[in-house]
């Protein structure tokens, strides 16, 4: 009944999809090529952790940037915008054939920047939305939706990086970005007005 706040279980559940595709496939790439061209396991794990450490950075101080725009345009417009960086992030890095090369730099950044934007305006949308008497219930689903995204993520990353490639999960996630940006699109033109009282500035 309320398409905003299946929004933001839909934002939740992929949002926390981009964290795992992260966490467990963007080292696991790295540490392989690395292999692949003569580093050590040592020097390979500590590579990919220096290009880890860039993402992290760069999605712990866009973070307040982005809850400072959510807090300014309409909550289902944030999302709109956190979908598209992250669909250019993710959509980019599966492009790239060489992680130690130059060009994985400003795409690390933009990858933290997509990563972290997705998480931030899915838990302010839902919170805007929760009604106050359905209020626990609304997060608990909101938190089941992100540990299924997940599963989700972990699984069918893991399919793809072994049936097509190593930067295959990535390309997974941006594609699935980009089509939630287009149902958030939808949404917001046609129930894009917040439900709750005293958000009369986000209409």
């Amino acid at each position: 009944q309320n398409p905003r706040l299946a929004l933001g279980f839909a934002a939740a559940f992929i949002g926390r999809g981009d964290l795992i595709v992260v966490g467990l496939f963007f080292s696991l790439w790295v540490t392989q090529y690395g292999g692949d061209q003569g580093l050590s396991t040592a020097d390979s794990v500590a590579k990919a952790g220096m290009l880890f450490g860039i993402i992290q950075l760069s999605a712990l101080i866009w973070a307040i940037f982005m809850g400072a725009i959510a807090d300014r345009v309409n909550r289902v417009t944030s999302v709109i915008i956190a979908f598209g960086l992250a669909a250019a992030g993710y959509g980019l890095m599966g492009q790239v054939q060489d992680p130690f090369g130059p060009a994985l730099i400003p795409i690390a950044i933009l990858l933290g920047m997509g990563e972290v934007s997705v998480i931030v305006t899915a838990g302010a949308l839902v919170g805007q939305e929760a009604r106050a008497s359905l209020r626990g219930a609304i997060i608990g689903v909101r938190d089941l939706m992100a540990g299924l995204g997940i599963m989700f993520a972990g699984f069918l990353g893991g399919v793809v990086f072994d049936a097509i490639g190593r930067t295959a999960p990535f390309t997974m996630m941006g594609i699935l970005n980009a089509v939630l940006m287009v149902l958030a699109l939808v949404v917001r033109f046609r129930a894009g007005a917040p439900s709750v009282e005293n958000n009369d500035e986000f209409q």
